[in-house]
């Protein structure tokens, strides 16, 4: 079966499928207006320009569902803006209800499509196994073996995996071997690969119009890094994360304002006193337990929690574990249902939280990690948050091994450095599942 060279078809399918959804709706939704030649090709030059600023079509095989959310959102916002605007200083007579329900199919119609041809090509790369990529990856480390890992369990992606070839392996091994098996991409990991031989098969790549991607030391992981060029000397710049940005800042902001505001009125404000008097009824102490943990830029804060334990005191210094018998049944019940971290969006309305970020720890287990772990105080560049990346991908609860701290380093981490508002949501409805079906390292 061809690898599938027509991938190059699907942008120009792309654009000329959005001219007619952007032509047809003007000609069904304005039946009474009349539109001109030069008034709807203005229109499509303008979803051109606009498509490239927000790199609309800028869409891979590796994108995430949350990007393609984003890029729909961006798109048709400045899309709307600009279409009001041109129709409203040629077409006076149009209502403002015809022009709310073409923006709204339009922004179905384009969405409904954008997703479908992305799912469409998954099943077809999984099923049929065309629109494939022939891949290899050069050195052996952990990350290139997450990556091997990636490729083989997501055939979805259309990544066919040929060679992991192990260290110290020749350049010339690794070039007899594409120029005889037809390799497409080849993804050399700088944590294993001298740098005369990744720079030989760059050249190589280079030379014989192969894609080639670096797996980044540790050095350089987990950073948005991109060139900047003073006169012709290239230089190397980390890019901002996308929450210092301050548009980006203020929107998440005001979704965590809104959603615990939401919280606060609709469940806290009945929940608080039916638990209130079941922990008095069930235990000795306060109704709240209040922990001093670090936040945004490492500042201290003081994280509210219904209390779920015996007064104790050793609750600043030691973890729960499963089975802890300081746990009261009561307690069990809070912490199984996470019922016991509601009050945190109080925290988040006092701006100490966010609804989604990394989970923020005692300050002892912080200062421990902080010591042990690289990047672990990266963390701390964001609010922590009620739940996060982490969480809904396993990672919560007792921590066995230092491997569950990387693995939640590595979660937070991603989302620290990919944030969109989308993401966000994302989370907020998985958790919500999480939170009827149960989870299992709740205890």
């Amino acid at each position: 079966m061809a690898v599938g060279r027509y991938s190059k078809y699907i942008r120009p399918i792309s654009y000329l499928v959005d001219f007619l959804l952007i032509v047809w709706l003007l000609l069904f939704t304005f039946h009474d207006a009349y539109f001109g030649i030069k008034s709807t090709l203005l229109l499509l030059f303008l979803w051109t320009v606009i498509a490239n600023y927000t790199n609309f079509y800028e869409v891979y095989r590796f994108t995430a569902q949350s990007n393609i959310l984003a890029k729909i959102f961006k798109q048709l916002a400045l899309f709307s803006l600009v279409f009001i605007a041109l129709l409203f200083t040629t077409q006076r007579t149009v209502s403002v209800a015809v022009v709310i329900k073409y923006l709204i199919l339009l922004t179905l119609l384009v969405s409904f499509f954008k997703f479908g041809i992305y799912y469409l090509l998954r099943k077809y790369r999984k099923i049929l196994g065309g629109n494939y990529r022939n891949v290899i990856i050069i050195g052996q480390s952990e990350k290139s073996q997450e990556l091997s890992d990636f490729f083989n369990k997501n055939g979805d992606f259309g990544y066919k995996l040929q060679m992991l070839f192990s260290n110290g392996i020749s350049f010339t091994e690794i070039e007899q071997y594409i120029s005889k098996n037809k390799t497409d991409e080849i993804y050399c990991d700088l944590n294993s690969v001298s740098k005369d031989c990744s720079d030989e098969i760059i050249a190589f790549a280079h030379s014989n119009f192969k894609t080639i991607k670096l797996i980044p030391d540790n050095s350089a992981l987990s950073h948005n890094m991109f060139l900047d060029y003073y006169g012709y000397i290239p230089l190397i710049s980390i890019r901002k994360t996308p929450l210092e940005i301050w548009f980006n800042y203020w929107v998440k902001r005001i979704f965590d304002l809104v959603f615990s505001l939401l919280i606060i009125v609709f469940v806290l404000s009945w929940l608080i006193p039916i638990v209130a008097l079941l922990i008095k009824m069930d235990s000795k102490g306060p109704v709240f337990f209040k922990q001093k943990r670090h936040g945004l830029d490492n500042e201290e804060f003081e994280c509210i929690k219904f209390r779920s334990m015996t007064v104790n005191a050793t609750a600043d210094t030691e973890l729960a574990s499963k089975n802890d018998i300081r746990i009261t049944r009561l307690g069990k019940f809070l912490r199984k249902s996470s019922i016991d971290e509601m009050p945190q969006f109080i925290n988040v309305l006092l701006g100490d939280m966010s609804v989604v970020g990394p989970r923020p720890h005692m300050l002892s287990v912080n200062q421990d990690y902080a010591q042990r772990f690289d990047k672990f105080m990266e963390r701390h560049y964001i609010r922590p948050g009620v739940t996060g990346l982490a969480q809904v991908n396993g990672f919560r609860g007792e921590v066995l091994t230092d491997k569950d701290v990387e693995n939640r380093l590595k979660f937070d981490l991603y989302y620290i450095e990919n944030w969109t508002l989308f993401l966000d949501i994302k989370i907020i409805l998985i958790t919500i599942k999480n939170f009827i079906l149960g989870d299992e390292k709740a205890y």
